[in-house]
């Protein structure tokens, strides 16, 4: 069944830059982050379990945003998620130690995990024909925020700004500030309402904890993301610390990661819709994968691997996605928020491990090559991991294609 209630462009055009937002908040991190070391003397380790507040508070968000959406309507929940990102930013700016800055940081990715599942329950509403095209092109706007994010970042972070350079944490004030733009969009935007399928039961949680497609779904979103974030938080660091590369080349290539990343999620739409979903997901998480791994491993002369890998994360959110509006029609906002709360909880481990296996191998290698050659290993195997997830991903969707085929499931699946 279509969604009848009529879209307006004002509608689509908020939604749209509310995403390219999002993709700014959520990847102006990577610059900020070797600052954010050396200003609280902090080690990887540390760094994971600061990116894992990001997941916590993804977390917290879940537990609420289905409760909120039921009591007021889903415009009011986005322009709550919006103003509480835009005040964590001068939260930030205020945050004079570590401890500050960590509860700012939980506040902002509060406000983020609600961005995140409003913003995916609001796109399944609205796109309900030409699914992935239009769930691809809300990701393409995530994708033009996260390419524009990291080079404005470092622009930003040591401008002059009074006869001072400016901080990571003014930097931080000033692009969630951005959110001044949707937040006026969305208030005078409408967004349709969940529509309810007469021949369908809504589902309870408990019931979509049985499902193992929507289980399989979850897990590969969550690899996905992990992966994604892990790139975005740790690549700028990588290409600094292991390579010797300015803050604005590593910042750069952090930018042409997700310029390849925004292009392809619109591009490849028509390709996915021919391949099938399962099938195109497995083979770009085996390509995000691989191109992780190669390019840690051969250097970076072969830095041109990490920009590929954009090519193949890229299109895992959107289709993940356009499978949950397909497979759940009338049950779609429990279904996405089971799986970003699966996809929260995973998330919490993944950037710990990320972060903690990191510090372990620069420790390790350190001890048996000294401390510079011991750390360039250490990130180098902590980018291997990374990619290690990613095939991992590409694997449950293998996983996903036979459950599928063995259920005699729609077969452009």
């Amino acid at each position: 069944m279509l969604n009848t209630e009529k879209t307006r462009p004002l509608s689509v055009t908020a939604l749209l830059l509310t995403f390219v937002f999002f993709g700014i908040s959520e990847n102006i991190k990577g610059p900020a982050l070797p600052y954010i070391q050396a200003d609280y003397g902090i080690n990887e380790l540390q760094v994971g379990y600061l990116l894992s507040i990001n997941a916590l508070g993804f977390l917290l968000a879940c537990m609420l945003a289905n409760l909120l959406i039921q009591k007021i309507e889903v415009k009011a929940v986005l322009l709550i998620a919006l103003i509480v990102m835009t005040l964590a930013g001068l939260l930030i700016f205020g945050s004079a130690r570590y401890g500050q800055f960590s509860a700012s940081y939980f506040v902002m990715y509060f406000g983020n995990g609600l961005l995140e599942i409003v913003l995916s329950i609001i796109a399944a509403r609205m796109f309900q024909q030409n699914t992935v095209f239009m769930m691809g092109l809300c990701h393409f706007s995530f994708g033009m925020g996260s390419t524009l994010g990291p080079l404005g970042a470092a622009q930003l972070i040591g401008w002059p700004v009074g006869g001072e350079a400016m901080t990571w944490q003014g930097m931080y004030a000033i692009m969630l500030g951005l959110g001044i733009v949707p937040i006026l969009l969305v208030a005078i935007s409408s967004f349709p309402k969940q529509i309810r399928h007469e021949a369908v039961a809504r589902l309870s949680f408990r019931e979509h904890l049985r499902d193992p497609i929507l289980w399989l779904l979850a897990g590969i979103i969550t690899f996905s993301v992990i992966v994604e974030l892990s790139i975005a938080g740790w690549l700028v660091n990588l290409m600094e610390k292991a390579y010797g590369w300015s803050s604005g080349s590593a910042a750069g290539l952090l930018a042409a990661f997700f310029f390849v990343f925004m292009i392809s999620r619109l591009a490849l739409s028509p390709l996915i819709e021919r391949m099938g979903y399962a099938k195109s997901m497995m083979l770009f998480s085996a390509l995000c994968g691989l191109c992780c791994i190669a390019g840690a491993a051969l250097g970076s002369s072969f830095f041109v691997l990490f920009v590929l890998a954009g090519l193949g994360v890229a299109p895992l959110y959107p289709t993940v996605m356009a499978c949950v509006t397909k497979l759940y029609p009338g049950n779609t906002d429990g279904a996405v928020n089971f799986i970003i709360v699966v996809w929260a909880i995973g998330s919490m481990g993944g950037n710990v491990a990320v972060g903690g296996l990191t510090t372990a191998f620069k420790d390790w290698a350190s001890a048996w090559l000294g401390q510079e050659r011991g750390q360039v290993l250490g990130l180098e195997l902590g980018f291997m991991f990374i990619g290690l997830l990613a095939l991992i991903g590409a694997y449950m969707s293998w996983m996903l294609l036979r459950k599928m085929r063995s259920m005699e499931t729609v077969r452009s699946y």
